[in-house]
């Protein structure tokens, strides 16, 4: 089951980079944090142990993604 829910975060993490034209993994600052967001509009980061999960596949801690989820919050 835990590997069900790991892989349908990556591929919403996938999917998500994609919608955005994201595939470049030399994603700037601002584009992380509007990726991080609309990861979080669809619901990712209400599973647990998702930030984790997230974080690693992008290559970001897990604070740089919780601090990315605030920021995506304080501009909304």
């Amino acid at each position: 089951f835990s590997d069900d829910i790991e892989e349908t975060i990556h591929n919403l993490v996938e999917e998500t980079r994609y919608e955005m034209a994201q595939t470049h993994p030399l994603m700037s600052r601002d584009e992380k944090i509007a990726l991080v967001a609309r990861l979080a509009d669809k619901g990712v980061f209400q599973v647990k142990k998702a930030v984790p999960i997230v974080a690693d596949q992008l290559g970001l801690s897990r604070a740089t993604v919780y601090n990315y989820l605030r920021e995506a919050r304080k501009d909304e």
